[in-house]
């Protein structure tokens, strides 16, 4: 099951790139377009709406490349207190609950690619669709669902073999 998980990581970390360099992107657009203000009253046409769209990209692929490294915020301060198994098994209710609330989301995301192609919604300046960035936010969900999916499983298989230290007799 860790070999999946990492494999999924790998997966996801290779598409994180496409998030760096989206955000080069966009650092460079809005410098051009703040220094033109600045200097020439002139704007770039759309670029908000640039970054309004590369930013969908950017955090859906970032909240799955951020759960390969565990590194979203928890709150842990009692669940450490907690005698052995009784650890993984809350870790493994609030997986659980994080996974089906992920999945709810990316189900959600599913439809709403359909829901904005048909009803042909796109960027108000460059008129660009918005399905395609509404897929990169499914898309990027539901790779998060399934690394949390892949996280209880290996939690609970935590709780299953956990073995009580044993206490030295003196």
């Amino acid at each position: 099951m860790n070999n999946i998980r990492n494999q999924v990581g790998r997966w996801i970390k290779a598409a994180s790139y496409l998030g760096m360099a989206i955000t080069f992107v966009l650092v460079w657009i809005t410098t051009i377009d703040v220094v033109l203000r600045k200097v020439s009253n002139f704007s770039i046409l759309g670029s908000y709406e640039l970054t309004e769209i590369g930013m969908v990209i950017l955090i859906f692929l970032g909240i799955a490349a951020l759960q390969v490294d565990r590194g979203h915020v928890r709150v842990d301060m009692f669940v450490n207190k907690f005698p052995g198994r009784a650890k993984y098994i809350t870790e493994a209710v609030v997986l659980l609950v994080e996974t089906a609330v992920m999945t709810g989301m990316t189900i959600c995301a599913f439809l709403k690619i359909f829901d904005n192609y048909h009803k042909g919604i796109s960027t108000s300046v460059l008129l660009i669709p918005t399905y395609p960035f509404v897929a990169f936010m499914c898309f990027g969900l539901g790779l998060f669902s399934l690394l949390l999916l892949l996280d209880t499983v290996l939690t609970c298989i935590d709780a299953v073999k956990y073995k009580k230290p044993e206490t030295k007799k003196h």
